[in-house]
C-alpha cells in the first residue's frame, strides 16, 4: 500500500498553486522556461561532477531510498552527493526527477535523520512539485540571468508572479514535510530536521529542547498576529524566501501528526467523506448560513463574518455582518428586493455605463462582472472605491460592493463596505515603488504615467481611476487588504450558493 498524495497535500499548497497558475503571464513564463531548460543537461552535470549512489556506491545511504519510494508510490529516483559545504538537499527534473544531497548535509544532520530528508524530497516528487520547483529555482535564482540571454524573461516575470512563485514554493514544503512524517510514522524526526537546519549542528554538544523550539514558533505567531506593523514586516521578510521558517514547519508537523486524517492514512482507512453543500445539509466548517427573515432563503457566507444587529435605516428584512483583518474592516448588509430593481444580469456594460455617469470626484470603478454561481443562480456585482477623508485629510480607501443574486421570485442583494484599517496605503506604495524601479511607472514633475486607468474605458478620466496595485494579481501578496477581502467574499459566495 502506498500513500495517496492528495490526502497529505497541504491546503495552502493547493491554494497557492491555484493562485499562481491563475496569474496572467504564468503560461507564457512556463513556455519560456520549457523552451530553454533541458533535463539532459542536468544528467550530464550529475554524471560528470557528482557521485551517483547505488548498490555499489555508498550503499548505506542508497538503501534508505527504495523503502521510502515504495511507501509514497513513486519510482526510485537517481540519488547524488554533491561537494558543497552548505547543508542542503534538493530535487530537480521533470520526467526523470533526481535527488541531490550535499556533503555539508552529512556534517550537519545525524545519519538517523537522512531517511527523513530523503522522504521529504520524495514527497516533492509524489506531490508533483518538481517541475515547478525546478522552474522556480531557475527563474528566481542566479540561473535566471543566463536564461534571460535566450528567453526575454524580464518581460514575463512580473512582480505578482515572482511573489506568487515564492509563496507557492514555501507552501509546497509543508506537503513534503507531511510526506516525511507519514514515512516516519511520527513528527519527531522531521521536527528535529527543522531544528538542525535552524542552527543545532550535530557538533554542538549542548542539549537542545524541542519543546522550547515549538514555543518559539508560538511566540512568533503571537508577535506577528497581534500587531499590524509586525504583519507587514513579516511580508517584507518572507516575500523572497523559498522555504518557510523552520520553527513554523516544526509546528505544522506536530499538528499534522495529531490530525484524524493522519491516523486514518497510517491505519489504511479511507478518507473522511466531505459533505456536499446543499441547502438542507450541514455546512462546511468554514461557511455559515445567513437566513433571510420571513423567507425560506439562505445565503452561505464565510464563517469569519459575525452577525450584528441591523440598524433602523437598513432595508427591511436585512441581515448585517462585520469582519476585521489586520488591514481591513468590513460591514456587509444582505437583504431581499424585487426583481425589477436588480442590476441587469446579462448586461454588465449597462452597469459600467451607469457607474461612469454617477462617479464622484473621489471615486473610481474597480470591477463589474456577472455569471452563474455553483448552484446555477445568476449573479452580477460591481466594486467602486471611495477615498475616505476626515477634515480634508485622507484616511484610506473604502471599496463598495454591490452584488445581486437571482433567487427565482426575488433578488438577494449583498452590499459590502470594505475599508482600510491600521497603516494605510501599504499596497499602493509598495507596488508603485516596485513598478517605478522597473520603469513601468514614470514619475514626471507634474504627472504619473502608467499608474492608473479606468479598467473598461481608457479615455474615461473622471474621478480616481483604478491603479495598478488594485489589479487582482496583487491580492495574493496582500490577502488582508480590503479589496482582496472583497474579492475573496465574492468568490466564496459564487462557489457556495
Amino acid at each position: 500500500m502506498s500513500y495517496d498524495p492528495k490526502r497529505y497535500t497541504h491546503d495552502s499548497d493547493r491554494a497557492a498553486l491555484k493562485a499562481l497558475q491563475a496569474i496572467p503571464g504564468f503560461s507564457a513564463l512556463t513556455k519560456g522556461f520549457m523552451n530553454l531548460w533541458n533535463e539532459r543537461q542536468y544528467k550530464i552535470l550529475n554524471m560528470s561532477s557528482r557521485i551517483r549512489l547505488g548498490e555499489k556506491q555508498m550503499k548505506h545511504y542508497y538503501d534508505m531510498l527504495p523503502p521510502i519510494c515504495e511507501k509514497l508510490g513513486i519510482a526510485v529516483p537517481e540519488l547524488y552527493v554533491e561537494l558543497n559545504v552548505e547543508p542542503n538537499s534538493y530535487t530537480y527534473g521533470d520526467t526523470s526527477p533526481f535527488i541531490v544531497l550535499t556533503s555539508g548535509l552529512f556534517e550537519t544532520i545525524p545519519d538517523e535523520l537522512i531517511p527523513t530528508i530523503l522522504a521529504h524530497e520524495c514527497g516533492h516528487i509524489a506531490c508533483r512539485h518538481v517541475l515547478y520547483q525546478t522552474m522556480g529555482r531557475f527563474i528566481l535564482g542566479s540561473a535566471a540571468t543566463a536564461m534571460a540571454i535566450k528567453v526575454p524573461l524580464g518581460n514575463l516575470l512580473s512582480l505578482p508572479l515572482e511573489i506568487a512563485f515564492y509563496y507557492w514554493m514555501r507552501c509546497s514544503e509543508f506537503s513534503a514535510d507531511r510526506a516525511a512524517v507519514l514515512c516516519d510514522g511520527t513528527a519527531e524526526k522531521q521536527q528535529e530536521v527543522c531544528m538542525r537546519f535552524a542552527g543545532w549542528d550535530k557538533d554542538i554538544m549542548a542539549e537542545a529542547s524541542m519543546e522550547e523550539f515549538l514555543k518559539q514558533a508560538d511566540s512568533y505567531k503571537d508577535m506577528v498576529n497581534t500587531n499590524k506593523w509586525n504583519k507587514t514586516l513579516e511580508f517584507i521578510v518572507m516575500r523572497n524566501l523559498s522555504h518557510p521558517l523552520m520553527a513554523l514547519r516544526a509546528t505544522e508537523c506536530a499538528d499534522w501528526a495529531k490530525s484524524e486524517e493522519f491516523d486514518r492514512i497510517i491505519q489504511g482507512l479511507p478518507p473522511l467523506e466531505k459533505k456536499k453543500m446543499k441547502a438542507d445539509d450541514d455546512l462546511p466548517d468554514d461557511m455559515q448560513r445567513c437566513k433571510i427573515e420571513d423567507t425560506d432563503i439562505s445565503v452561505f457566507l464565510p464563517d469569519d463574518y459575525k452577525q450584528v444587529r441591523s440598524l433602523p435605516e437598513d432595508p427591511p428584512q436585512s441581515v448585517s455582518y462585520v469582519a476585521e483583518t489586520e488591514a481591513s474592516r468590513t460591514l456587509m448588509i444582505i437583504y431581499p428586493r424585487n426583481k425589477n430593481s436588480a442590476m441587469p444580469f446579462d448586461d454588465p456594460q449597462t452597469v459600467i455605463d451607469g457607474i461612469h455617469n454617477t462617479l464622484a470626484d473621489d471615486q473610481g470603478l474597480i470591477e463589474v462582472n456577472s455569471g452563474v454561481t455553483a448552484s446555477g443562480r445568476n449573479y452580477i456585482y460591481s466594486i467602486v472605491k471611495t477615498l475616505m477623508k476626515q477634515d480634508g485629510v485622507l484616511q484610506g480607501v473604502q471599496y463598495f460592493l454591490m452584488m445581486d443574486l437571482d433567487y427565482d421570485d426575488r433578488i438577494i442583494t449583498v452590499k459590502g463596505f470594505f475599508g482600510e484599517e491600521g497603516t494605510t496605503g501599504i499596497r499602493d506604495n509598495f507596488v508603485f515603488e516596485k513598478l517605478r524601479q522597473d520603469n513601468l511607472v514614470i514619475l514626471n514633475e507634474d504627472s504619473v504615467e502608467g499608474w492608473s486607468e479606468d479598467p473598461y474605458d481608457p479615455t474615461y478620466k473622471k474621478g480616481i481611476p483604478m491603479n495598478k496595485s488594485e489589479h487582482r494579481d496583487y491580492d495574493l501578496m496582500f490577502p488582508f487588504h480590503p479589496l482582496s477581502q472583497a474579492r475573496r467574499t465574492i468568490q466564496e459566495i459564487i462557489d457556495n450558493n
